[in-house]
């Protein structure tokens, strides 16, 4: 039978026309002509475009993640020259419930000051007064022997510097030159001054997690303390000073320098790239 098609094509091609010859079944219809190899092309063509598309915006959304970060460790290189990373216990003695007064008693005042430099100022009157308590107290007090055991403090009225013991999971003295007991007092005495001659240089006072202000937190509470260098850094390098010392036990907290280290949103943002 398709030999037969085949010599009918051969003897009427040259008489009848295309259409003639699919009409009578001789020839079949052309189904490889310009228009659908056009259309193939066109397809082919619109996918690969569907396909690189996304392509070129992940591109793109990679080279954006990668300013971001580098934009963070430009912020953390600057902020490492005016704030400070806090660390409130609670527990008894501890300065938390004393901030959420002092808010309290803030929102209801005259509002003369900003709230944050109203509790900065609050933190540094607190640890000032109970530091003045312990350097009056006789050695026999119950207060100098419990701040002696718990390295706050030894018999020599030297306050050391505290660093965190992985193996005991507890502060203790590091092998910085402790401070004399007077000298703190006197670092603290300068920073209390600056604070009340200036009452824009704090420029963040704040928790990094919200706190319920009716009932006291079970763990320690990380705050961010940023200063301004309306004093040419004086406030800063005596902070500096300070930082990682033992007098900030005194109302149960701990005090350090900002560094470069990225937050945690920002480490797994890096590992995703």
């Amino acid at each position: 039978m398709g030999d037969a098609l085949d010599n009918a094509n051969l003897i009427w091609n040259g008489l009848l026309t295309p259409s003639q010859l699919q009409s009578l079944g001789i020839k079949d219809a052309d189904n490889s002509g310009p228009s659908k190899r056009q259309r193939k092309k066109d397809r082919g063509s619109s996918t690969t475009a569907s396909r690189s598309e996304p392509s070129d915006k992940n591109t793109e959304m990679l080279k954006v993640m990668a300013r971001i970060l580098r934009h963070e460790d430009t912020i953390h290189v600057l902020l490492q020259e005016m704030e400070f990373v806090l660390f409130l216990n609670p527990g008894e003695g501890s300065l938390l419930p004393i901030l959420m007064a002092c808010h309290k008693e803030w929102q209801t005042g005259s509002k003369l000051q900003t709230l944050r430099h109203t509790m900065a100022l609050k933190m540094i009157t607190t640890l000032k007064e109970r530091l003045d308590k312990l350097q009056q107290a006789p050695a026999s007090a119950d207060v100098v022997q419990d701040c002696i055991r718990y390295n706050l403090i030894d018999a020599k009225q030297q306050m050391p510097y505290l660093r965190w013991d992985q193996s005991t999971q507890q502060l203790v003295p590091s092998k910085e030159q402790p401070l004399a007991i007077g000298e703190v007092g006197n670092l603290l005495q300068t920073i209390l001054l600056i604070l009340q001659s200036e009452s824009e240089i704090t420029l963040r006072f704040h928790a990094l997690s919200k706190l319920q202000m009716e009932e006291a937190p079970a763990r320690a509470v990380p705050f961010l303390w940023t200063v301004g260098s309306r004093t040419q850094g004086e406030l800063w390098n005596h902070l500096r000073k300070l930082s990682y010392h033992s007098v900030w036990q005194l109302v149960r907290l701990t005090l350090r320098p900002q560094n470069q280290q990225r937050t945690s949103l920002a480490k797994q943002l890096g590992r995703m790239m």
